[in-house]
């Protein structure tokens, strides 16, 4: 779940430009600050940045409370499957929560630098996987 929430607030831009359905956002979350899919969707549009920041930091902060739960489900799975499994799910774990780290600080990026959010994940993955920088 935190790597999924994450991976919604990166995307939000790209998604709001295709069908409201593309904006994945519980409804609860969203109607918390006002919004409907569509109504998130004109608010990207035309720049509204408090309200996106505001169900930025919303989701941000359920993603928090899954970051929690998670680390200890990796804990918990190093036990049980192989050391490159593990390296793999660390990577990418590690990469999401890079791009959480950027977005808690600076909750206007998602709007601002998404194609920077992207570069930012990606090189952290790049960073965490040797193996994937010797084979690109």
């Amino acid at each position: 779940m935190f790597c999924y929430l994450v991976h919604i607030l990166r995307d939000l831009v790209a998604d709001s430009k295709g069908d409201p359905q593309l904006l994945t956002i519980p409804r609860a979350v969203l109607s918390a600050v006002s919004l409907s899919p569509a109504g998130l969707q004109a608010a990207i549009r035309r720049g509204d940045h408090a309200t996106v920041e505001e169900l930025v930091q919303s989701l941000a902060a359920r993603a928090q409370q899954h970051r929690n739960r998670a680390e200890r489900r990796i804990g918990q799975l190093a036990e049980r499957i192989d050391v490159a499994r593990l390296d793999q799910l660390s990577a990418l774990y590690g990469a999401y929560t890079a791009l959480y780290d950027r977005i808690r600080r600076d909750p206007a990026a998602v709007l601002t630098d998404p194609d920077g959010l992207r570069r930012l994940q990606r090189a952290a993955l790049m960073r965490a996987m040797p193996q994937a920088r010797e084979h690109p």
